[in-house]
């Protein structure tokens, strides 16, 4: 291929970029006679050309890119050198590394895009992320997210850069968001709270949308699917169109299940679930600088139970009868010139859900006891970021948010022994506003080398509302402040090998729930406490990535050391039954990730190809609040998930030009795990499997394809992280798709 240039200089310089035109971090460029150049962190080459002749042969490779080999007739600068993504097909399923994500984030990073999503159907958000090593699954419909044995309120989820929050007190449920209206799901592992603020101590999962431009016409999508355990029916449509200017899609999504069964075939009592869910998006470039993006997604769900014995007894029903949310956000970008860019967001979202508990009499099964909690809650919120490159190895990042959030909570009670009806103390529009200013600053020296340092602080003012109790008519208020600071940086220490470094200083403030809410929650009822303190983390983050031909291997430890962890202790009523939040002097959590993919071409036949990929997980948590330092002895924490590993084999074969298949096939290891810090319950370990299987036919009106999920496909009777109960038994799902273009 040759490449002609203008002669301006004795030198070569120029940029490489991938196909959709964005830099390429550390690219590497092989010369004549051995000598490599790396680029800078914005792609970018430059080097003299004295030593050698024309025409010129150069080797571009760049990790999870496919290498590209081209020819100089002569010296020239502004040369443009376009490198494709790597992709390993699998049948209609592509799986893409997010080399921007990597180069941009000095944490441990991962990335899961439409095409998994469409291979696993997973239930949820949470049920696709479990599949990847650091995050831990519990069962049944409506589950946290949970990464690194912290949960809800200490990993932050965002939806296109924008906060999502839950009325709920472990936090945001993932149910609540249809995942497959999702484009990907981007994870940052560590602490960000200098860039995204108050939750950020886990990390970051963004859940990102796509909008359709330049596509050719109108396109549609509809998928139909059963599931044999649960009677589960699922209906899945959407429609998109967009030309240059101009992109919008609406996605629809039905969902009805029964109750399932465990392996032994014994119904799981009241564990139904329906779900229905609406999103419009639109996006408008508005010039070549400009472009504004807009979302509303609906949902309304419900009725879903809990299975009956989910709280460890079975006197106990609970139903969530409605669970409607509303949301809509908008992202508007603009980019003066390539030293600057701006993105302003907003949001706003109302949820209300409905909680019903009914408690039996042990000797008749007779209702002797019922709660109904009418949850109501909505928050805005809006950001302003600003990137300003100062020279080619200076970039400055600024930024301010403001978000606000309401919730009321009040809860009716009827005592049929005693023949009683009353209400709890609760708080109405209890709400905290939170704002935040933040710097950052990235340097970027040469050698393929990048180091970064940011400061926020932020302010929160905290007020309770409209108080029911008898011993108290004043409403209760705080003032918070929290400051978070990081340095961190990466280097490439060869084109094979990249390591990362982020120390961090992250936070979480209080939320209204804890301060004054009373909630009622499987384990009994949790009091809010209005003494309670930000949580600070003080965190070690690493990441060292090698590459050994096509094999990639991760690396990822941590040390996190808490300071005032809210928690919760049995300080009200009896013990085991009644809870308070609490601050947890110091906490010591250490542990990482160890990844591996391999992909194998040609293993069978010409046209097929093998990809093996394997993740080990482990979290040691220790609370050190009566030692003298966060390196001495200590009583373990109970939320800490045991040593798990999990493998794939993902096999595609192209049967003829026409058709395409591909397989799955998932494995799971969990280490026996202990319940409770102070008593000597276990979980035996386990093993479970899940298989998928998929057909495309390409020349069939409407390109159908065939995809057949089995979940716990040898029928194991085990029980999952934090579970009273064992997991549904083999569940076989099937699902057909048609593509209208």
């Amino acid at each position: 291929m040759m490449l002609s240039q203008t002669l301006s200089a004795k030198v070569i310089s120029g940029k490489v970029i991938s196909l959709s035109g964005e830099p390429i971090a550390f690219a590497s460029l092989l010369l004549p006679q051995g000598k490599q150049l790396l680029c800078n962190e914005q792609g970018e080459f430059c080097f003299p050309v004295d030593a050698y002749a024309f025409p010129l042969a150069i080797s571009v490779s760049a990790s999870n890119f496919e290498s590209r080999d081209i020819e100089l007739a002569r010296p020239g600068d502004d040369l443009k050198i376009e490198l494709a993504p790597r992709v390993y097909q699998l049948g209609d399923i592509m799986v893409l590394q997010s080399q921007s994500l990597r180069a941009k984030s000095n944490a441990a990073v991962l990335s899961v895009d439409k095409a998994e999503v469409e291979e696993r159907m997973p239930l949820h958000v949470t049920d696709l992320l479990g599949a990847k090593a650091g995050f831990t699954q519990r069962s049944g419909y409506q589950v946290p997210l949970i990464l690194r044995g912290l949960s809800g309120k200490r990993l932050l989820v965002l939806r296109n850069g924008n906060r999502r929050f839950s009325s709920y007190p472990a936090g945001f449920m993932s149910h609540t968001i249809n995942v497959y209206d999702l484009d990907r799901v981007e994870v940052e592992k560590g602490a960000a709270s200098v860039r995204y603020g108050s939750g950020a101590i886990a990390g970051i999962v963004n859940l990102i949308d796509a909008f359709p431009f330049d596509t050719d016409g109108m396109n549609g999508k509809l998928t139909a699917g059963y599931g044999t355990n649960n009677d589960e029916r699922i209906l899945l449509a959407s429609v998109s169109e967009g030309n240059e200017k101009l992109a919008g899609g609406i996605n629809l999504r039905y969902r009805k299940a029964g109750s399932g069964h465990y392996p032994d075939g014994t119904t799981i009592e009241n564990s139904f679930y329906e779900d229905k869910d609406f999103l419009a998006k639109t996006a408008w470039k508005m010039s070549a600088k400009s472009r504004l993006d807009v979302l509303v997604d609906l949902h309304w769900g419900g009725p879903w139970g809990k299975p009956k014995g989910f709280s460890g007894t079975e006197y106990l029903l609970a139903t969530t009868n409605i669970e409607d949310t509303r949301n809509i956000s908008m992202n508007w970008t603009f980019q003066a010139n390539p030293n600057w860019k701006s993105v302003v967001s907003a949001y706003f979202s109302h949820e209300k859900r409905e909680l019903e508990k009914r408690y039996f009499t042990a000797a008749g099964h007779l209702l002797s006891f019922q709660e109904v909690t009418d949850y109501t809650d909505y928050y805005y919120g809006a950001s302003w970021t600003l990137q300003h490159r100062i020279g080619e190895k200076w970039t400055l990042n600024t930024g301010t948010s403001y978000y606000s959030f309401h919730i009321s909570s009040p809860t009716e009670s009827n005592d049929y022994i005693q023949n009683l009806s009353f209400r709890n103390r609760v708080s109405i529009n209890a709400r905290s506003i939170v704002a935040g200013a933040f710097g950052e600053t990235i340097f970027r020296p040469g050698f393929g080398t990048s180091l970064a340092g940011g400061l926020r602080f932020d302010y929160d003012h905290v007020q309770e509302g409209e108080v029911y109790s008898l011993k108290q008519d004043k409403e209760g208020e705080s003032h918070i402040h929290a400051v978070s600071a990081s340095i961190g940086g990466q280097t490439r220490l060869s084109e094979q090998s990249h390591i990362k470094l982020n120390l961090a200083r992250s936070f979480r403030m209080p939320e209204t729930t804890e301060l004054f809410a009373d909630n009622y929650t499987a384990r009994g009822i949790l009091y809010g406490n209005t003494e309670l303190k930000p949580e600070y983390c003080h965190s070690i983050d690493m990441d060292y990535q090698q590459t050994i031909g096509k094999i990639e291997l991760d690396l990822s430890p941590f040390l996190w050391l808490m300071k005032d962890m809210i928690t919760m202790d049995d300080v009200k009523g009896q013990p085991g039954t009644n809870f308070q939040y609490t601050n947890v002097g110091k906490a010591r959590l250490w542990g990482g990730e160890l990844m591996l993919t391999v992909p194998v071409q040609q293993l069978l036949q010409e046209e097929d190809e093998l990809v093996f990929s394997a993740g080990a997980s482990y979290l040691n948590g220790t609370d050190v609040s009566d030692g003298g330092d966060y390196f001495g002895e200590g009583e373990p924490l109970d939320f800490v998930p045991p040593f798990n590993l999990k493998s794939e084999l993902h096999y595609h074969y192209q049967l003829s030009p026409n058709i395409s298949s591909h397989g799955l096939l998932a494995a799971v290891y969990y280490s026996e795990q202990r319940r409770l810090p102070d008593d000597g319950y276990a979980t035996p370990a386990y093993v479970v499997t899940d298989l998928s299987l998929g057909f495309s036919f390409g020349a069939l009106p409407c390109n159908p394809s065939l995809r057949l999920v089995v979940n716990n496909l040898t029928n194991k009777d085990y029980e999952t992280f934090q579970s009273y109960l064992p997991a549904e038994g083999r569940n076989f799902r099937f699902y057909v798709t048609f593509n209208l273009n």
